[in-house]
């Protein structure tokens, strides 16, 4: 972030922060056995609201994106079904596949809401994690008592009116309300308990001044100060494609023939050196 806006994110990192989402969010449910009877039918149900949770958050960013900018973000699109795989994890093997495309739906309302307060805000959050996790943990977390099947709070009075219901009478049965009153707490003790630790943590590297690096690394980028190797080398992502009628910006269109410079760090990447003309150009600027 830079006085206040939204700076641009390097579209090299795009393609494997999709395979790292996508990885990762089908191993977050686990069962723990598959070989029990009923087992297969379980994590069926949860692969399908994970897909259908995430399908419906990414459309719902991108169509909010697009009525706010008239663009097609694909980040967007991609931190939105994030977001509504997310809000899946508490309760995809309870939900129907109905009940994970609404809170998939209000998954991706969610996030964008609380990206954007985020900037509102001026918290430095390049990745969006706070409205992914946070946006979308809370909100899955709070939406099990009301769609669990059967036994959720909307099929309460279902139920009551139903004189052949015995979801009452079940052993297995929980109240609604107060499945609601305990994931509440969990909430409020999750919270609690990082709030805490990352005071402690952050707040102790800030008192000995150890929080962030100097203007000069920060500049440059870690990936030469501490390994002395670019991380994005510019034959690596630079392509034909993006030098002309681009709306990239210009470090992304133009390059020196003469010299071989990453345009974040300004490093040589064949001989490490610095380029003091480009490093004081863009001061400048």
């Amino acid at each position: 972030m830079c006085n206040g806006q939204a700076v641009f994110r390097l579209p090299c990192l795009s393609v494997l922060f999709l395979q790292s989402k996508i990885i990762k969010n089908f191993s977050i449910y686990f069962q723990l056995t598959i070989s029990n009877k009923g087992d297969a039918e379980v994590v069926g149900l949860a692969i399908v609201n994970t897909i259908l949770g995430g399908s419906a958050g990414g459309i719902v960013a991108l169509i909010l994106s697009y009525i706010e900018q008239k663009k097609w973000s694909y980040l967007i699109t991609l931190n939105g079904a994030l977001t509504g795989m997310v809000s899946q994890c508490a309760g995809c093997n309870v939900y129907e596949p109905w009940a994970g495309l609404v809170i998939g739906m209000m998954a991706g309302c969610v996030y964008f809401g609380v990206s954007k307060l985020m900037v509102k805000c001026r918290l430095d959050d390049p990745l969006d994690a706070v409205a992914v996790h946070l946006g979308g943990g809370i909100l899955g977390v709070l939406c099990v008592p009301f769609f669990k099947h059967s036994t959720g709070i909307f099929w309460i009075v279902t139920n009551m009116n139903n004189p052949e219901s015995d979801y009452f009478k079940d052993p297995e049965y929980q109240n609604p309300g107060r499945i609601l009153g305990v994931n509440i707490a969990g909430l409020l003790a999750i919270i609690s308990w990082s709030a805490f630790w990352s005071t402690f943590v952050f707040g102790g590297l800030q008192y000995f001044n150890d929080l962030r690096v100097d203007s000069e690394t920060e500049t440059k980028g870690n990936d030469i100060a501490k390994h002395g190797e670019a991380a994005y080398p510019q034959e690596a992502w630079l392509e034909d494609q993006y030098r002309r009628h681009s709306s990239l910006p210009p470090m992304m269109t133009q390059r020196d023939p003469k010299m071989n410079f990453t345009p974040n760090n300004d490093i040589d990447n064949k001989t490490g050196t610095a380029n003091v003309a480009y490093v004081e150009t863009n001061e400048q600027v």
